[in-house]
């Protein structure tokens, strides 16, 4: 059946592209996407920047 609302599953396919493209990765389920799109609407004017070690060239980060 089709989905009664077109996008109204959005956060729940992401969520799952997610998992299945980054197995590894936690903290992107449906309701931890909510919560960061929560606060991205709530401080709109905030820049999103990467963590500071990312920041310096040359740093490594050990991976997921």
């Amino acid at each position: 059946a089709a989905n009664p609302r077109p996008g109204s599953n959005v956060i729940g396919q992401l969520a799952e592209d997610l998992k299945n493209d980054f197995p590894k990765m936690k903290g992107s389920s449906p309701r931890n996407l909510k919560d960061m799109r929560a606060i991205a609407d709530a401080y709109p004017d905030l820049a999103f920047v990467q963590a500071a070690p990312a920041q310096i060239p040359g740093a490594t980060i050990a991976p997921f």
